[in-house]
């Protein structure tokens, strides 16, 4: 168990007794501390607790969310708490829905209600190495909110594989109560895999979303995709005939590169639609996918997150800029020579 939480970092104002999140602290990790040094015993206590303190009538509580409440006693303002302490930034990272709001706007309601949704389906995941070693330096554990990136089985860290926890209310409580009850996640998780470039892509794209503090438009990301494709001479649908029958397609790369098991935890089928089809609309850029599919098409087309970012973020800004001259956007301006297209979006972009 973990020892007595230090108060370093507590606020003299009147009401709950309060702590700094840790860095990478998920929010409902956070709010459980908060409940474990006032003694609450559920998250609605504490809810109460912080909008009474804060002035809140009981009638304009349900208009306000568990999110709003944690960055008012964390003193951030709540765009700055939803960016660090929630995954809202990765569930957001690709979309085609007010790519202009920035993560946690209190513009928009509906964002602050996603943050308060469940985080990974999973279940709540962990590294046995990072929490004894938060035991030993700073006296409790937590929930790291990098560790509930979508499809991450190991921690490069400690190099083990991650446990997750499917306990009601886990993130509520101390990663240090699971240790002996933390289940593997059943999916293969050998060094190989985890060490493989398309892993790492993977997962570093999904931080690097997550860093983001507003979504990028995944018109223009489709588009940059489609290019990409074109260039390393993969097809995107695997409806093709005649002399195009011996390209790679782009679902056929994802079973090379990853574990099957993995990979339909991470695309499973939806509205009747497989692996297949969902790689394929992320690649044409024809509707939205789930931010996961993709950073897994990117995770095939990119040696590296930092590459793929790079030209997401000028696929994004050509689009912006194109927008503002014109009412559509010409598919055919995204030329397949990468070097070649990035010098001429930049221009685009520094001419306005």
């Amino acid at each position: 168990m973990d020892r007595c939480i230090p108060k370093t970092g507590t606020f003299t104002r009147a009401g709950p007794t309060a702590v700094l999140p840790s860095p990478d602290e998920i929010d409902e990790s956070y709010a459980g501390v908060l409940m474990r040094i006032n003694g609450f015993g559920t998250a609605g206590d504490l809810e109460n607790a912080i909008a009474a303190s804060s002035g809140l009538e009981s009638s304009c509580l349900r208009k306000v969310t568990i999110v709003e409440l944690l960055a008012r006693i964390s003193g951030m303002s709540v765009e700055e708490f939803v960016c660090r302490h929630t995954t809202v930034p990765l569930r957001r990272g690709i979309t085609p829905h007010h790519v202009s709001t920035p993560h946690g706007s209190e513009a928009r309601r509906g964002i602050l209600s996603m943050a308060s949704r469940r985080q990974n389906s999973v279940g709540a995941v962990m590294c046995p190495g990072c929490v004894r070693a938060e035991q030993e330096n700073l006296g409790r554990s937590y929930w790291h909110r990098e560790l509930q990136i979508p499809g991450t089985i190991w921690c490069h860290r400690h190099r083990v594989p991650l446990l997750a926890c499917k306990q009601e209310g886990a993130y509520f409580r101390s990663p240090s109560e699971f240790l002996s009850k933390g289940t593997s996640q059943q999916i293969e998780c050998d060094e190989a895999f985890v060490n493989s470039p398309a892993y790492k892509t993977y997962i570093g794209l999904c931080a690097a979303l997550m860093e983001t503090t507003r979504p990028y438009d995944s018109k223009a990301v489709g588009i940059v995709l489609a290019a990409r494709c074109r260039a390393r001479k993969v097809r995107r649908s695997t409806k093709s005939r005649g002399w195009l029958n011996w390209v790679p397609t782009l679902s056929g790369r994802a079973r090379e590169l990853f574990p099957e098991q993995w990979l339909n935890s991470m695309v499973p089928s939806s509205k009747g639609e497989g692996q297949i089809a969902q790689l394929e609309r992320a690649a044409w850029g024809t509707s939205h996918s789930h931010v996961t599919t993709y950073a897994i098409a990117c995770a095939i087309l990119y040696a590296s997150a930092d590459e793929a970012m790079d030209d997401i973020y000028l696929g994004v800004r050509e689009l912006e800029a194109l927008e503002g001259k014109c009412r559509g956007w010409d598919r055919s301006v995204v030329c397949t020579d990468t070097d070649k297209n990035r010098m001429r979006l930049q221009a685009i972009v520094q001419s306005n």
